[in-house]
C-alpha cells in the first residue's frame, strides 16, 4: 500500500512538471516598448494676441514678410490720399466761404479736371493691383513642397495627417478651463498640438467633414488661413523660418462650439520635428517636390486604402494649360 501511494505521488509531480514544461518554452517575447512621449524644448511664444496689440504679429514666415511690405505700402498710399482730400476740402472751405466769395462762379464743366479726377484714380488702382495680384499668386500654391500637411475641420475640433511621415490622423481638442495648467491660454490650448519643421516648405491641404459645416483654419503668425469646406479641398503653404510657438482659431462661424476650435502650432528643428514623428509611430524623412494628395475620406487612416494624385495628370493651376495626356473636350460639353 505504501508502495501505491508513493507511485500515486510521484506521477502527480511528474505530471505538474510536464505541464509547466511547455509554458516556459512557449511564452510570449516581451511586448515592444512604447514610443517615449515627445516634449517639446520650444517654449517661447511668438504668436499670439496679447493686451494692447495693435500691429501684426512678428515676421517668421516669407508669406507674413511680402504682407507685412504689401499692407505698408498701401498704408503709404491711404495716407497719400487722405492729406490729399482733406487738403482740397480744407482748401474749399476756406477760399469758397460765402464772405471772400459772394458771388459763386457759375462754371459747369472743365475738361482738364475732369480728365485729371478720372485718370489719376485709375493710377491708384493700377498701383494697388498689380502688387496685390503678384501676392496673392504667390500666396496660393507652391510647386514645391518638403512636406505635406492635412487638415480637416470637424465639430468642433481639427485633425491633422502626415502622409509623407506616415502620421496617421490624429485629433487637436481644446483643453477645458477647469483643466489648464498654470501658464496656459484660455481657449488656446489643446491637448495635442500640430508640431512642424522650421526651415521646411509645408504644403497645406484644407478641408472639412462631408457630414459637418464650414470651419476656417487660420494661423495669424503663419499669415495663413483657408476656408475648410466640406467636399473641396483648399490648399496653401507655409514656411516657419523661426522656432516657436504659434496659435490660431477658426475663422468661420460654424455652430455652437466656434468659439472652442483653437490651433496651436510648435516650429522645433528638423532633428526634434523627427522626434516628434517617431512619437506618433510615423517614419522620420520628407518627400519629394510631386504632389501627393490623399483623397479618404475625412476621418479614416492614410493607410485605408487612400487614392493618390500626381501633378503630371492635373492641369497646370498656374498658367491654366491642359497637360499633354489630356483628353480634347468635345464642343458643346462643359
Amino acid at each position: 500500500m505504501k508502495k501505491f501511494w508513493l507511485f500515486f505521488v510521484v506521477a502527480v509531480l511528474a505530471g505538474f512538471s510536464a505541464d509547466a514544461a511547455p509554458v516556459a518554452k512557449t511564452a510570449a517575447p516581451p511586448a515592444p516598448a512604447a514610443p517615449a512621449a515627445f516634449m517639446p524644448s520650444v517654449t517661447n511664444v511668438i504668436g499670439a494676441p496679447h493686451n494692447w496689440g495693435w500691429d501684426f504679429q512678428p515676421d517668421v514666415t516669407p508669406l507674413s514678410h511680402h504682407m507685412h511690405v504689401f499692407n505698408t505700402y498701401i498704408t503709404y498710399i491711404i495716407a497719400i490720399i487722405t492729406l490729399v482730400v482733406l487738403s482740397l476740402i480744407t482748401y474749399i472751405i476756406i477760399r469758397f466761404h460765402h464772405k471772400r466769395n459772394p458771388v459763386p462762379s457759375k462754371t459747369a464743366h472743365n475738361t482738364l479736371l475732369e480728365i485729371i479726377w478720372t485718370t489719376i484714380p485709375i493710377i491708384v488702382v493700377i498701383a494697388i493691383v498689380i502688387p496685390s495680384i503678384k501676392l496673392l499668386y504667390y500666396a496660393d500654391r507652391t510647386e514645391k513642397a518638403d512636406m505635406t500637411l492635412k487638415v480637416v475641420g470637424y465639430q468642433w475640433y481639427w485633425s491633422y495627417e502626415l502622409p509623407d511621415q506616415k502620421v496617421k490622423e490624429f485629433e487637436s481638442r481644446v483643453i477645458p478651463e477647469d483643466k489648464l495648467l498654470p501658464g496656459q491660454r484660455r481657449l488656446m490650448e489643446v491637448d495635442d498640438p500640430l508640431v512642424l519643421p522650421v526651415g521646411k516648405t509645408v504644403r497645406v491641404l484644407v478641408t472639412a467633414d462631408p457630414l459637418g459645416v464650414i470651419h476656417s483654419w487660420g494661423v495669424p503668425g503663419l499669415s495663413f488661413k483657408r476656408d475648410a469646406m466640406p467636399g473641396r479641398i483648399n490648399e496653401g503653404w507655409i514656411r516657419i523660418e523661426q522656432p516657436g510657438i504659434y496659435y490660431g482659431e477658426c475663422y468661420q462661424l460654424c455652430g455652437v462650439d466656434h468659439a472652442f476650435m483653437p490651433i496651436k502650432i510648435i516650429g522645433v528643428t528638423p532633428e526634434e520635428f523627427d522626434r516628434w514623428v517617431v512619437s506618433k509611430q510615423g517614419t522620420p524623412g520628407y518627400a519629394s517636390n510631386e504632389l501627393t494628395v490623399s483623397t479618404s475620406t475625412p476621418g479614416k487612416n492614410a493607410g485605408d486604402a487612400d487614392a493618390t494624385t500626381s501633378p503630371k495628370a492635373e492641369p497646370n493651376l498656374k498658367n491654366d494649360e491642359p497637360p499633354a495626356t489630356a483628353a480634347p473636350v468635345k464642343e458643346g460639353k462643359k
